[in-house]
């Protein structure tokens, strides 16, 4: 019931919090992974929200990213800009590790977007 409630609960921040654009979305790729899926061309920056646990709810918790305080509480918001995703941890007041999260940015090309292929030429296997 918890982790349906927890999927809810991202979901509707996801809605909330979309990008201008409103073209990522939010996966979760596994436990303590999730993915922000983009089109690199027309994203700057969105909303990803995270959670330390439901058992920590009642606890007093820090998130930290690269040893920096990022924000406070069981849940919060950080801000991914471009392909900056990152690893955050949360602790307890004591600075005891409790959980993290990785973040992860994937760039999804839109429809009408086109890439180039290079190939190595076979005649270059040759010599």
């Amino acid at each position: 019931m918890n982790m349906l409630l927890h999927h809810v609960l991202c979901l509707i921040l996801h809605v909330v919090s979309s990008s201008q654009y409103g073209t990522e979305t939010i996966e979760t790729l596994m436990p303590n992974v999730k993915v922000v899926k983009v089109d690199l061309r027309i994203f700057t920056e969105t909303q990803v929200p995270l959670l330390c646990g439901d058992s920590y709810q009642d606890t007093e918790v820090i998130w930290m990213k690269d040893s920096e305080r990022e924000g406070q509480g069981n849940q919060i918001q950080v801000k991914v800009e471009e392909m900056m995703g990152a690893n955050y941890s949360c602790h307890n007041a004591a600075g005891d590790y409790l959980n993290h999260t990785l973040v992860l940015v994937q760039d999804i090309p839109s429809p009408n977007r086109t890439r180039r292929i290079l190939e190595k030429s076979h005649d270059a296997d040759e010599n």
